[in-house]
């Protein structure tokens, strides 16, 4: 999993089949933990990392 965060957004890099993906098209909010921090939101699938409309967001990953 990658994720990198920008402009007031977690972007996720997770296999699309995965069980949280899943979860996420049934419900959008959700919530990221690590350590102490934790941090709420709504989630959007904004599709497979090569689609065109994704390259600036994978640049940035890279």
């Amino acid at each position: 999993m990658d994720i990198y965060y920008t402009d007031e957004a977690f972007y996720i890099v997770i296999y699309a089949k995965s069980q949280k993906v899943q979860e996420i098209e049934v419900n959008r909010h959700v919530a990221i933990c690590k350590d102490l921090y934790r941090f709420q939101g709504e989630a959007y699938n904004i599709g497979h990392p090569l689609k065109e409309e994704n390259e600036e967001v994978v640049a940035k990953l890279q």
